[in-house]
């Protein structure tokens, strides 16, 4: 009622005992709320080829999309979905999304992708599952039943948490069931507890369980030991049944055995191995059968089972059919309306509880051959999307076929399993890297047992996969070992696909830790090879691993290895990756600008509007917005970076958005109160912090650079600065030097340390212009035109501030070319002379955009310099004093200091000395607060006084 009543996403987790009625209490929520949208899915202990299995099970059950289904026959479903009128459910960003939860790519024009493995990108599921829930909603309130959370791979819970922690603005109940386990998966989610039945219910329980009433007496001691659990009444009651210490006197029942009363045993799995001792001999082995497979079986399957047992069953006096008949009556197994295998009987058990007992009841050696036996059968009769459920029955009958003496008895056996377990992991790979590597590492545990078993291409793809699991796990010293014993096992007689790929393994690891010489060299000869065995992917990705290889020290080799590996990725018709590409172009280029920027900014915008991918669109608004910020259109990436946000929450992309709070800390920390980008900036140090992300540290400390030197803490941005310059060393991230240089530059320069300003400013432009970042460029002439201005050198600044505006102007960057421009103008009206740009900046800039506000202060500036030339002095104060409140408001800096001396000089002239001493105290202020140097705010002063008299002795002329 209460997720209804606010509209918000809310998470509950009922966690007790099993048999207390964890399932009912779902079953009547959903008979009550019959108004809701009730969706359900189930978590495994094992064959969970994806993350949020039981979402996508919850979801896809709603769409009739079946999990025994291949992929091809999934791609066609969904394809039907989107041609079809179904109102919100169809569409392409809806097949974008089931295809993401599936773990599925988009095929072209029918086919179907290359299959998933190491080197394919990461799909992001959790992104997918809100706007298919609204989807299919259509306005109605959603209950979400997750059954046996205890079993939840790890991204379900990330994802609960993620809910719990920021609910969505949707009517949506995820109410999962778990039991108490040691691990406790569901530590720090809101809890409901169950508790024991009342006696009054459990009484009624037991009259409902045998259809009858009972002796109290009987009652009143099953409802002792049952502790309020109603699976424990209702197995205690019918093994009395079943054993005769109950029989039926008319309407009710009557105790003919005391003694049995006293025998029922006090623990649920004692009491339930009890009642399975007392079936007959063929039903407790048919249900011994059915326990192979797990909580679900198949009746083909269990006669396949006691067909392999041949005559040595002798007890089998009846058909399995009549066994399972006969177990369902006694409500030991359900049968399923529906089966996920066509043509075969699906059954479940009625607890898991129920087959735990079973399955443990059996010997260890039949347990192995059951499995074995599984296996063949599913290989028999599903349509291959069984890799996880065949990958687990063989494992666990090489594990149960072997003990410490003696190895398996079927090495066969021990072969099937790594080859399954490689196929597993290289399904999940993409979906789940931590699952993949247990999977590898399980693989080639059979491997180190069993060598003589596995074959070698096997064994190297089991270290190849883990390698690469190990790098997407920040492993790297790890992946490193893997891979190479990974390309041991690869080298043959001659180049194969899997040497290219331990290769491009072992390159990767080397290139996650910097040492990108050593990576290139093992990404060329992997290019040899693939260019030898005639394979585009891994061409495509060998351009792919090229380009990140480059990332630290090489831009235009990163960015010609990218063009490349879209190119071969389109040959190879491997979409996902070409959408991937030029996403990754789009964003590298933000720095560049230009034509190359938009081309393949307009390419990915292609791919993001056929597939509906609400994190690629967040992509793209990032990059937007960085491309502004470049361009010195402040308000526009400030727009850009808001839009991108709440997209790249919704898509559960955090580092999209993080990078998009970047953005908006960046161009607050430029043009917005120094205060508010403070808080920007240690709301992002946290994160970084949190995250370990060393590389966000550093570029946060060089944006918090500014806005701690305009509070008035210059010590405190240089430390920023300088901090910000060791990280990125260490790291290796020699081309974002550039932006520190730049930035300390300008420190020095709103400080006045006008001398400072030019080393690091030159230093900045080299390193961009060797970077190719164009955008950087015009900063380095700006900076040290700027201070060429403020220390009076009017000719340099002249020089550099038209060098400025010129490339400016060519690369359309609106905030650098407008503050030039305004300097040329303050320049024009310093020098005595009025420039036609004058007019033009100041009717632009005064009371402008985000952009604009450096320049709007110095056009004011320049106003109040032409007034007090000319003799105007009110105007000139005027003048001056919006300056003042302009640069005031973008914080402490030189500029204010400079405008309230020119300011005071024009107070003087109007024999206002109290309010030019005023002033003048103000600016002192300023420079103390920032440590301008002495002689600078000595020279300041003397600068507006040398005018005011200059300009005063020719109005006197």
């Amino acid at each position: 009622d209460r997720v209804t009543r606010t509209g918000l996403a809310r998470v509950r987790v009922v966690v007790d005992e099993p048999g207390l009625g964890k399932s009912r209490l779902v079953e009547e929520l959903a008979r009550r709320r019959s108004d809701a949208l009730v969706m359900r899915g189930a978590c495994l202990p094992y064959g969970q080829r994806l993350p949020l299995a039981a979402l996508a099970e919850a979801i896809t059950e709603q769409l009739g999309i079946r999990g025994d289904w291949s992929p091809a026959r999934v791609r066609r479903a969904i394809a039907a979905l989107r041609d079809s009128p179904a109102g919100d459910v169809s569409g392409p960003a809806i097949e974008g999304h089931l295809l993401a939860l599936l773990g599925l790519q988009s095929g072209d024009d029918g086919e179907e992708e290359p299959p998933h493995g190491p080197g394919r990108p990461a799909i992001d599921a959790r992104s997918a599952v809100r706007p298919l829930v609204r989807a299919i909603a259509r306005g109605r309130s959603v209950v979400i039943i997750l059954d046996d959370l205890h079993w939840a791979d790890p991204d379900l819970v990330a994802f609960l948490h993620e809910v719990n922690a920021a609910p969505w603005s949707d009517p949506v109940l995820f109410l999962a069931l778990a039991r108490p386990e040691p691990e406790d998966r569901h530590r720090g989610l809101p809890l409901l507890r169950m508790g024991g039945l009342p006696r009054s219910e459990a009484a009624r329980i037991l009259r409902a369980t045998i259809g009858g009433d009972l002796p109290e007496e009987v009652v009143r001691r099953l409802v002792e030991r049952a502790a309020g659990n109603p699976l424990f009444l209702e197995e205690s009651a019918r093994m009395l049944v079943e054993r005769g210490a109950l029989v039926r006197v008319g309407t009710s029942w009557a105790l003919a055995d005391r003694a049995s009363l006293e025998i029922v045993p006090t623990e649920l799995r004692l009491l339930v191995a009890a009642r399975l001792d007392g079936l007959p001999a063929v039903e407790k082995r048919a249900l011994q059968d059915a326990s192979i497979a797990g909580a679900v079986t198949w009746q083909e399957l269990v006669e396949r089972l006691r067909q392999a047992r041949g005559a040595a069953d002798r007890s089998a006096a009846s058909s399995v059919g009549d066994a399972l008949a006969s177990l369902i009556a006694r409500d030991l197994l359900r049968r399923r309306p529906v089966s996920s295998i066509r043509g075969a009987s699906e059954l479940e058990f009625k607890h898991a509880v129920i087959r735990d007992v079973a399955y443990e009841s059996m010997p260890r050696a039949a347990r192995a051959d059951g499995h074995r036996v599984a296996a063949e059968w599913m290989r028999s009769n599903s349509a291959g999307s069984a890799v996880a459920a065949l990958a687990h029955h063989y494992e666990r009958a090489w594990e149960l076929g072997r003990s410490r003496t003696r190895p398996a008895r079927d090495g066969t056996v021990a072969g099937l399993a790594a080859h399954y377990l490689l196929r597993w992991g290289d399904d999940v790979f993409a979906v789940q890297p931590r699952l993949a590597e247990g999977l590898y590492a399980r693989g080639l545990h059979v491997a180190e047992v069993a060598p003589e078993a596995v074959d070698l291409e096997v064994l190297a793809g089991l270290l190849i996969g883990r390698a690469e699991s190990l790098g997407e796990l920040g492993r790297h010293r790890e992946a490193i070992a893997a891979a190479q014993l990974g390309l041991d096992k690869a080298t043959g007689d001659g180049p194969s696909d899997t040497h290219g790929l331990a290769l491009l393994a072992l390159a990767r690891a080397y290139s996650n830790l910097g040492e990108v010489a050593r990576a290139r060299g093992l990404i060329g000869e992997a290019r040899a090879v693939f260019e030898a065995t005639g394979n585009l992917l891994g061409q495509a990705q060998t351009a792919h691993r090229l380009a990140e290889a480059s990332r630290f020290d090489d831009f235009r080799g990163e960015v010609d290895s990218y063009r490349r590996a879209y190119g071969l990725y389109g040959r190879a018709r491997a979409r996902a990756e070409q959408a991937m590409v030029a996403e990754d172009l789009a964003y590298l280029l933000t720095v560049v600008g230009g034509s190359e920027f938009r081309h393949w900014f307009e390419r990915a915008d292609r791919f993001v509007t056929a597939s509906g991918d609400e994190r690629g669109r967040a992509a793209l608004h990032r990059a937007w917005a960085y491309a502004a910020w470049y361009r010195g259109a402040l308000d526009e990436a400030l727009a850009a970076a808001r839009e991108a946000r709440p997209l790249a929450a919704d898509a559960g992309d955090r580092w999209i958005e993080v990078d998009s709070l970047l953005v908006e800390a960046l161009v607050t920390a430029s043009a917005g109160a120094p205060g508010e980008a403070e808080i920007r900036v240690a709301e992002l140090l946290a994160i970084a912090d949190l995250a370990g992300a060393r590389h966000l540290r550093g570029l946060v400390l060089l944006c918090g650079a500014r806005p701690a030197q305009r509070t008035g803490h210059p010590v405190r941005a240089a430390r920023r600065a300088s901090a910000a310059r060791r990280i990125l060393v260490n790291l290796g991230v020699a081309m974002e030097l550039a932006e520190v240089d730049l930035t300390v530059a300008a420190l020095h320069l709103e400080r006045g340390a006008w001398d400072r300003v030019a080393a690091p400013a030159w230093e900045g432009e080299r390193r961009a212009r060797a970077n190719g970042w164009r955008l950087l460029v015009p900063h380095g002439p700006l900076l040290r035109g700027r201070a060429h201005l403020g220390a009076g050198r009017l000719a340099e600044a002249s020089h550099e501030l038209q060098r400025a505006a010129r490339l400016a102007r060519s690369l359309d960057m609106p905030g650098p070319l407008a503050l030039a421009e305004a300097c040329l103008a303050e320049l024009a009206a310093l020098g005595d002379g009025v420039g036609p740009v004058v007019g033009r900046v100041v009717s632009s800039v005064v009371g402008g955009p985000l952009g604009l506000r450096e320049a709007a202060a110095i056009g004011h500036e320049a106003e109040g310099l032409r007034a007090h030339r000319d003799g105007d002095m009110p105007a000139a104060v005027s003048a001056f004093q919006t300056a003042v409140r302009s640069w005031h408001g973008l914080g402490l800096s030189v500029w204010e200091a400079r405008a309230e001396l020119f300011r005071a000089s024009a107070l003087e002239q109007r024999s206002r000395g109290d309010a030019a001493r005023a002033a003048r105290r103000r600016a002192a202020g300023i420079l103390g607060a920032i440590r301008t140097p002495p002689a600078v705010a000595a020279d300041l002063g003397d600068q507006a006084a040398r005018l005011s008299a200059a300009w005063a002795g020719r109005t006197q002329r």
